[in-house]
């Protein structure tokens, strides 16, 4: 894209979520947070900025996947498998 997409700040706090959640926990808060921040980026509309911060979307993920995240996981792990 020829310019940063994500800030030091972003990868920081991906790395101590994926620290405390593990592999499957990381990746799931991961795929939530990006299908969360799209989502309502995208419901915004033109009304937003072209940039949106990332670190709440992370936080969003990692939060979710704490209070809801196993059951969460068995459910999609069972649709796969």
């Amino acid at each position: 894209m020829g310019k940063d997409t994500l800030g030091g700040g972003d990868i920081k706090l991906i790395a101590v979520a994926a620290l405390y959640l593990g592999l499957v926990g990381s990746l799931f808060c991961i795929v939530f947070s990006c299908l969360a921040g799209l989502l309502v980026h995208g419901l915004a509309g033109r009304r937003s900025e072209p940039e949106f911060p990332f670190g709440p979307w992370i936080a969003l993920g990692t939060a979710v996947k704490l209070l809801y995240g196993e059951p969460l996981v068995r459910w999609y792990l069972s649709l796969i498998m």
